[in-house]
Formats: structure tokens, C-alpha cells, sequence
């Protein structure tokens, strides 16, 4: 009998499993989520926690070094990123992964949210506060949502601004996306379309 081969480095790495986390809550980031039996169903826990594998993690861990680079050079260009706490004070945000971000709070506490901050001094509109919304996409997702813009290329992106807008009171955000193959932009500022928020499927209409 073969004595079994030992896992080598590469091995440990890709076979880790991180547990992921329960929520007791709605993400308002799922608002544009079509099926509301899916947000019902995991707002009851209605399966397991979901297990994260090494390479998954590891994409969100490298989104979120992406978004410290784009906030870097938003701030270097002379634009402010902040977030404001419970008592109205502005704080400048940074982008590192360990900063409270802005809680956002719907119906009762079952829907919540934390966006990536706020935005003043955007070029087209400096002085207009805007949401600031920080994606990495794959370069096919990418040159999509380049060709569409956010609304038809990514709507959960777009319906998740917008419910973010309502809760902040804002009429305007910011979309910035950025290729993992080439790290190029992509900008689009996006308006505040209470109709929309109001009318979609798993939207305010339903908290």
C-alpha cells in the first residue's frame, strides 16, 4: 500500500474553511434581491451558516485592499470620505478594513446597513454630499457595467445605493468600480429615484 502524500503548502491553504456568520437582520445590501422567500428565509435561519472557503475569503479580503487604494486616491485628489456617527460628527474614513463604518438602520432594527462612507468634493458636484459606493469586479462584470452603467448591469448594486440614499437622506451617490485584471475605473454618479425604492421587490415598501 502507497503511504498517503502528505498536504504541502498550497494544500493547507486552499483546503482551509472560515465558518461564516449569522445575521439577525436584513442586509440592505439584498434589497434588490428579487426572491423575498430567500430574504425571509435567511433572515429566520432557515439553513446552515455559511461556510467561506480559503479563496473566497481571500476575495473579499483583497476587495477590501482594493477599497483602501481608491479612498487614498480620492483624498489625494482633494476630495473628503467620511462617515458621521450617532451624534452628527464627521469622521474621516481611510479605507482600512478595521474601521467602523456608518451603520444604517431600517423598520425596527430588521434591516440594516453599512455603507462605505460619504463623499464631498466629487468634481462634477463638489459641493453636493454624496454616498460613496466601492465595488471590485471580475473584467467580464466589468466591461458590462461599462457598456450598460450600474442600473441594468448590476441592479442589486444600483437598489442597494438607492435604499442607501433613503436611510442617509441623500440625493446623490457616487459608484466606483474598479477591474482586478487592469485596475481601471469606473465612475457613475447616481440619482435618487424615491419611486424606485419605494416600488421594487424586497424595497421600503416591504419594511
Amino acid at each position: 500500500m502507497k503511504i498517503p502524500k502528505r498536504n504541502g503548502t498550497r494544500e493547507t491553504l486552499e483546503d482551509k474553511i472560515y465558518e461564516g456568520e449569522r445575521r439577525s437582520y436584513v442586509g440592505m445590501s439584498s434589497a434588490g434581491e428579487k426572491c423575498t422567500r430567500k430574504i425571509f428565509y435567511s433572515l429566520h435561519w432557515a439553513s446552515k451558516a455559511q461556510e467561506l472557503k480559503a479563496r473566497t475569503k481571500r476575495i473579499f479580503s483583497i476587495g477590501h485592499l482594493f477599497e483602501r487604494v481608491i479612498i487614498e486616491e480620492l483624498v489625494a485628489n482633494g476630495m473628503k470620505v467620511y462617515r458621521v456617527d450617532g451624534e452628527g460628527n464627521e469622521i474621516n474614513l481611510t479605507g482600512d478594513p478595521k474601521e467602523e463604518q456608518e451603520k444604517l438602520i431600517g423598520f425596527a432594527g430588521h434591516e440594516l446597513g453599512h455603507c462605505d462612507g460619504r463623499i464631498l468634493g466629487v468634481l462634477e458636484a463638489p459641493k453636493t454630499e454624496h454616498l460613496l459606493e466601492l465595488k471590485t469586479m471580475m473584467q467580464k462584470y466589468f466591461l458590462t457595467i461599462q457598456k450598460k452603467g450600474v442600473k441594468e448591469a448590476q441592479p442589486k448594486h444600483y437598489a442597494q445605493m438607492q435604499r442607501y440614499m433613503l436611510s442617509m437622506k441623500l440625493e446623490r451617490a457616487l459608484y466606483v468600480a474598479i477591474n482586478k485584471n487592469t485596475c481601471e475605473l469606473y465612475l457613475e454618479r447616481i440619482d435618487f429615484d424615491y419611486g424606485f425604492v419605494e416600488g421594487f421587490e424586497g424595497g421600503a415598501g416591504h419594511y
